[in-house]
């Protein structure tokens, strides 16, 4: 992503500082009310984010060298459509090649300049796709961590790297440096107060979260207890919380509202409906915008990608072995 004409050196410096309180800001608060940042956050900043980034995404054509590549990026949803709960059986087992095709296919929509290069993309997914049916570590990765934690925090780790590589400015490098120290801070040096319980209705409403917080506590933790289940939605909170966040805060960089009065105001109808769908149930507003969630991760593929190439050619920059990658 190439900064904006007219955003200075300056103001980026003061959106990377702003991104380093907002980091310290989610940190705080996940560490004191680690469940009901984590549900307020995904209830009312992750609508939101997910129709505007779409909305960017869009009109960036997803960052795909095909104009209709897109779509393939769309087959890890087709188990959320209505009527597939018919073919449930066909679809239980070809979860695993629909979420890594669309993965792995991004990388030839990002990077491929040739329709070969697409396809081979694609038959490398579809292989993947069977490494995951037969190996339990890939297909965790695929269609639990690739979706939440890797989404929220790894390729948010991917963005902010390669917009301090591409400025050059100390701000940015304290902002990657932070970033990537708050899981530890997180886990190992903030604790969340003894006498803290989680209200029944943020235990509740976080269910859909909670087989992946009992994988963050096995991995990282000394078995599944209530202290590590903590642990896991503390720093759970922080993610999903600063993801949002740092979406809205580079709003002048990104340039994600330079769109039509028609849309946003679109966007807003849409996001007061979800609030609604939330505030009914919030167990109804998550199934709802199930596949809004998801799709939005899904659409954002080729962009991680993309950024992920942008590293390495600023890196080489850096070392002065190569040019500039800039992207659209």
């Amino acid at each position: 992503m190439s900064h904006p004409q007219g955003i200075g050196s300056d103001e980026i410096d003061l959106v990377n500082y702003l991104n380093i309180g907002l980091m310290v800001l989610s940190l705080l608060i996940a560490t004191y009310l680690p469940y009901e940042v984590f549900i307020a956050a995904y209830a009312i900043l992750g609508p939101l984010h997910y129709l505007t980034e779409i909305s960017w995404l869009h009109d960036r054509e997803y960052f795909a060298r095909g104009r209709y590549y897109w779509l393939i990026l769309l087959l890890p949803l087709i188990p959320l459509l209505p009527f597939a709960t018919s073919l449930l059986p066909f679809i239980g087992k070809s979860h695993h090649f629909l979420m890594a095709t669309s993965f792995v296919g991004a990388a030839g929509m990002a990077c491929s300049r040739s329709q070969r290069g697409m396809v081979l993309s694609l038959v490398a997914g579809i292989g993947v796709g069977y490494l995951a049916q037969r190996w339990g570590l890939l297909a965790t990765i695929l269609l639990m961590l690739l979706p939440t934690v890797i989404h929220v925090y790894l390729f948010t780790g991917l963005f902010i790297v390669y917009g301090a590589l591409k400025g050059r400015s100390l701000s940015g490098a304290l902002s990657a440096i932070v970033f990537f120290s708050a899981p530890f801070i997180s886990t190992l040096i903030l604790s969340t107060p003894s006498t803290y319980q989680p209200s029944h209705y943020a235990f509740t409403a976080s269910e859909p979260f909670h087989r992946l917080a009992r994988y963050l506590a096995r991995t990282f933790g000394s078995g599944v207890n209530n202290d590590t289940m903590i642990s896991a939605m503390r720093f759970l909170g922080f993610a999903y919380t600063y993801h949002y966040l740092n979406w809205f805060s580079k709003t002048r960089i990104i340039n994600w509202h330079t769109i039509s009065r028609k849309r946003l105001v679109g966007i807003l109808t849409l996001y007061v409906i979800s609030l609604g769908a939330y505030a009914f149930s919030y167990e109804y507003g998550f199934a709802a915008l199930l596949a809004l969630s998801f799709g939005h991760v899904v659409l954002e593929f080729p962009l991680n990608f993309r950024s992920a190439a942008g590293i390495i050619s600023e890196a080489q920059t850096v070392l002065g072995r190569g040019s500039p990658n800039r992207l659209a």
